[in-house]
């Protein structure tokens, strides 16, 4: 059925996982928004104003009022969620539609990434969000890869039935 299912599950788990990891940071001057926020650091500033670190995390992407939001940080999520609904589905044909529906839905994780790192630096989560991405990225390509190849053979096969149904 899935060639690289095993591939999947773990990017799967691991892009879950960068969801919790700092992404991307951002050197700023002025004073932090929040004083006591575990994710800035303050450093002194030889020019006489404060300088500190803002680092993102992806699971900042969700805010409560704007559910645009939960889009761009559900693309960290959708690789589980489709595993286990795939598992829940009978139906081959409704398997395949969500097969071919994944490559849209890596394309869109990786303008999110990409978003991440457009103003800030990389931090060590973003790289295993790209490690996560691209194992899952590799298991949809061979199994479209082989879900197309099987069509192909099908869609001959029938020609030649009816090329040889047609000679007798």
């Amino acid at each position: 059925m899935n060639t690289f299912s095993g591939v999947k599950q773990i990017g799967a788990v691991i892009l879950a996982l960068s969801l919790f990891a700092p992404l991307g940071s951002c050197e700023m001057r002025g004073t932090p928004l929040s004083e006591g926020d575990p994710t800035t650091s303050n450093q002194v500033d030889p020019w006489g104003g404060d300088q500190y670190i803002s680092t993102f995390h992806a699971y900042e992407y969700f805010l409560e009022r704007d559910p645009l939001s939960w889009l761009a940080g559900l693309a960290f999520l959708w690789p589980l969620g489709l595993i286990a609904f795939s598992r829940l589905l009978s139906s081959e044909r409704a398997k395949r539609v969500l097969m071919f529906m994944e490559p849209l839905l890596v394309c869109w994780t990786a303008y999110i990434l990409w978003g991440v790192i457009l103003f800030r630096t990389t931090e060590w989560g973003w790289y295993v969000a790209l490690a996560g991405i691209s194992l899952v990225t590799i298991s949809v390509a061979v199994n479209v890869f082989v879900a197309l190849k099987r069509l192909v053979g099908r869609a001959k096969s029938s020609h030649a039935g009816r090329a040889a149904s047609g000679a007798d």
